[in-house]
């Protein structure tokens, strides 16, 4: 279990600063980073736009949607890092503008 100790619902793992009732993977649980100071990473949680690009749902797919300015494209400032390290965003270059945004194919 490399260093690992399963017990309960936690993981315990030395300076490990989670005890977000999620087990860890190792364990046979959901929890996908015992390591995440935040202790708040798990399948399920809602996804955040935050300027970290912190990956709340386990899901390097998906990113916080923000979308201030109401076009339905959200803010390119939102991303995610997938596991090859590309960062995956959304594609909004002005949130704060409406007319603003990705361009759109001719139908």
């Amino acid at each position: 279990m490399n260093g690992t100790t399963c017990f309960g619902w936690q993981r315990y793992v030395a300076n490990s600063a989670t005890l977000d009732g999620h087990r860890s993977i190792r364990c046979g649980g959901d929890g996908c980073d015992d390591a995440d100071a935040d202790a708040n990473r798990y399948p399920g949680r809602m996804e955040v736009c935050d300027a970290l690009d912190h990956d709340e749902d386990c899901d390097p797919m998906t990113f916080g949607h923000r979308d201030a300015d109401g076009d339905t494209h959200d803010d390119d400032a939102c991303c995610n890092v997938d596991t090859t390290s590309v960062r995956r965003c959304g594609n909004d270059c002005d949130d704060t503008l409406p007319t603003v945004g990705p361009p759109t194919m001719p139908g």
